[in-house]
């Protein structure tokens, strides 16, 4: 019964694959995890096989349960399987040099080869957490490194998978079968091509607490010419480009370039052009795989691996390289990128990582005016730069006519000025005082002339704004013609005194040495220029915030780990406010939600879904945040802890040494981190030693402020030295800390807005924070 549903269900993943078998597939690589989670995918490696003629199988997997450094066989002489009993052929006992050893096992199309390996473990319960945020999500990191492994295995270079293994530290667990059967293929006579096929994941992870393990399957097939050309036209040129591609015979194909790129020497990608259909991840594996394939001190301008050719050209500090199929022209290719490396230059004085980003959009049009469809075009450096400039004579006219509206609408706005100062003019000439505005013609004739004519015109309050403010305060005068006692009033700092005592002076500076905050005189003109904060650009804006509340022993453990969380919103107008907010969060131990009374619950609890308990009442509308939505997560353990501080003081001699480190969990990316460390009264301020970061002694408080602008992936940790005079270590205690992030722990975000009316939804806008509000070391 048993193997009849796991026939049934290997049958069934097996049709779904849809594949040909055939004869000539000696190997696979294929996942080992439960068929629940890999089969399907590895139905894409065995679906490939034409059992017909093979008589010998051999399998490679990874020892999960016990460690050696060698290869071993095992001692069993059957394996019971739910189709029989397989025989295991002990012919070979050697465990040392397999890869020469089997590799003559290769040759005979009557043995056939099974890998067994899942790909990248990722996680904390693996001990593995690399991430690349250039790739967006974590699992789009997680499958942009696998893939990078996986284009690395297809050119059968052993050497390049182990620099790839010992770089990132994949945590393939069949690395060692996989070096193997590479090692094989290097000594085998038989040329065999490895073409993975498929590739999936068990979960996509989202958050540092998620995990997942990701499954490839692979085909090793003895290469022949036809399948190659089949291969490369499925794989590489899309049905876009086939129409233009011509086969001189049946086992050659077009040449053409895939891509143009500028890379650095380890393999990042400053700029890259495709010219054909490739996706993101294969141009970037392909790219991180080239700096392994190339040798030192060769002369040699091009590399071929079983799928492409690279042809390149060290420029200073970074590559300029081609990327080929292996039929293309070497000769076309090299005067192509000839012609290329005089263009770069053109575009990108600075030959380094900075200059050349700085000119990505200069040098991609270069790029495209040069190669066409992977073709080179005729033409110059010279062609190439009028081509780019795109001179136009209908634009020059164009620009010319808006200048001319500009000029005029200028004008007339002086008119409307020099009409508007003789109104007022005159109207002061009836009041009893004859007291007028301060501001004359000339001031509002400049103002007017700085108006741009994008602006907001008379409403944008910088351009009557003036003198609206001079007629309220002419109208507010006394009547009586005299003016206020607060307008008579003499001005400080009036007549010939030109500035302040140098015994201020000394005053003042003192107590700056002291820590004190000195305001300085505000100048009027200063404070009229100070411009307002700007109003939210959205009608819908969503704010959520975490405030942190931890308190952490200094011999490790935590007293209090509290987080609090608010969802605020602020519509603008009222007609926006008929709307319902679908939410979503992650699934984490302790969260407990509360909703604001008006707050439809059984909706909320149903559907994570924040509307109002009557549907015909808008949310409140004006520039002010109402919270709708609290939340609190309780006993979280230290490991959660966003950073982590550890302060070690130690006295010697007359002198007490104090080090003092932190460590930063990968969660959260950390802005503005001020570490406030109390210190024992000191005369002068402490001898700092060591620091990563900057460092602030405030002498009124005795206390010392290490600032780090950012934590991120490249400095998750760090540590700081400084000396101060013989002192107890419980002085430099409690340490207080102070940050804030872009993300949460709950990682709660609004992922679409409802229109209780007709209607579209209007736009809206959210924002996430994490705040540190009382984080101390005790």
């Amino acid at each position: 019964m048993l193997a009849r549903k796991l026939d049934e269900e290997l049958d069934g993943w097996l049709r779904a694959a849809g594949l040909t078998k055939s004869p000539d597939v000696s190997a696979v690589i294929a996942p080992h995890a439960g068929y629940s989670y890999s089969g399907r995918c590895a139905a894409y490696a065995f679906g490939n096989i034409d059992p017909t003629n093979i008589s010998r199988v051999f399998l490679l997997g990874p020892s999960h349960h016990y460690y050696t450094p060698k290869c071993a066989l095992t001692r069993a002489t059957i394996y019971s399987t739910p189709i029989g009993d397989l025989p295991v052929d002990h012919e070979d006992q050697n465990e040392a040099m397999y890869g020469q050893l089997l590799s003559r096992y290769l040759d005979d199309p009557k043995n056939f080869f099974s890998i067994s390996s899942d790909f990248c473990h990722w996680g904390t319960r693996f001990s593995y957490t690399y991430y690349d945020k250039s790739h967006g999500a974590i699992h789009k990191s997680i499958e942009a490194l696998d893939h990078m492994g996986m284009e690395i295995i297809e050119t059968g270079n052993p050497d390049a998978f182990k620099q790839y293994l010992q770089e990132y530290e994949n945590t393939i667990c069949g690395r060692h079968p996989i070096s193997v059967f590479l090692s094989m293929l290097k000594h085998c006579s038989t040329k065999i091509k490895i073409r993975f096929v498929r590739y999936e994941q068990s979960s996509q992870c989202k958050s540092m607490r998620d995990s997942s393990v990701s499954y490839a399957s692979a085909a090793a097939k003895v290469d022949t010419p036809a399948e190659e050309e089949k291969d490369w036209i499925e794989r590489i040129i899309p049905e876009s480009i086939l129409s233009a591609v011509i086969l001189s015979t049946k086992k050659a194909l077009k040449m053409v370039v895939l891509a143009a790129s500028i890379i650095s020497k380890s393999g990042k990608a400053l700029v890259s052009r495709q010219f054909v259909d490739m996706s993101r991840i294969r141009i970037e594996g392909l790219l991180a795989a080239f700096p392994k394939l190339v040798g030192t001190g060769k002369q040699h301008t091009y590399v071929e691996t079983e799928n492409v050719r690279y042809v390149y050209q060290p420029i200073e500090g970074l590559y300029l390289l081609l990327i080929t199929n292996k039929q293309s022209n070497i000769l076309e290719d090299l005067d192509t990128l000839r012609l290329l490396s005089k263009l770069v230059p053109e575009y990108s004085p600075s030959l380094d990582e900075e200059g050349v980003c700085k000119t990505a959009f200069e040098l991609i049009f270069a790029f495209d005016e040069a190669i066409s469809l992977g073709n080179k075009e005729n033409v110059t450096v010279q062609q190439v730069k009028q081509y780019c400039e795109m001179e136009s004579h209908e634009e020059k006219a164009h620009k010319l006519m808006m200048q001319s509206k500009i000029n005029e609408t200028r004008d007339v706005m002086k008119k409307k000025a020099s009409e508007l100062d003789k109104m007022r003019m005159e109207r002061g000439k009836l009041d009893k005082g004859g007291y007028s505005s301060i501001s004359g013609p000339r001031v509002i004739e400049k103002t007017f002339n700085d108006m741009s004519i994008t602006g907001s015109g008379f409403g944008s309050g910088s351009g009557l704004g003036g003198l609206g403010m001079d007629m309220d305060s002419f109208a507010s005068k006394p009547k009586g013609g005299r003016p206020s006692a607060a307008a008579t009033a003499p001005g400080k700092g009036l007549g010939m005194k030109l500035g302040k005592t140098q015994k201020t002076n000394q005053f003042l500076e003192s107590l700056k040495a002291e820590g004190e905050v000195i305001l300085e005189d505000v100048q009027p003109s200063s404070v009229q220029s100070r411009a307002s904060p700007l109003p939210p650009s959205d009608p819908v804006t969503v704010t959520i915030e975490e405030k942190l509340n931890v308190t952490v022993k200094r011999d490790g453990g935590v007293n209090n780990f509290d987080v609090q969380g608010t969802l605020a919103l602020q519509v603008l107008n009222d007609a926006d406010g008929f709307i319902q907010l679908q939410i979503e969060n992650q699934d984490v131990p302790g969260l407990s939600f509360k909703t604001h009374p008006n707050i439809n619950k059984d909706l909320f609890n149903s559907q994570q879904v924040v509307g109002a308990k009557d549907p015909n009442r808008p949310f409140p509308s004006g520039q002010n945040e109402t919270p709708l939505v609290k939340w609190r997560i309780q006993g979280m353990d230290e490991s959660s802890l966003p950073l982590s501080v550890n302060c070690w003081p130690s006295v010697s001699g007359s002198e007490t040494y104090v080090n003092i480190e932190y460590e930063a969990a990968e969660m959260f990316d950390l802005h503005n981190v001020v570490i406030s460390i109390p210190l024992p009264a000191l005369r002068e301020a402490p001898s700092v030693r060591q620091i990563d970061g900057e460092w602030k002694y405030d002498s009124r408080n005795s206390v010392l402020e290490w600032s780090i602008l950012l934590i991120d992936q490249s400095n998750r940790s760090g540590s700081m030295e400084f000396v101060v005079p013989p002192a107890d270590p419980s002085t430099f205690f409690p340490i207080s800390i102070g940050f804030s992030a872009s993300s949460t722990f709950s990682d709660l975000k609004v992922t679409g807005i409802r229109p209780l009316k007709d209607g579209n939804p209007p736009k809206y806008s959210q924002r996430a924070r994490l705040v540190a509000a009382n984080y101390q070391v005790v």
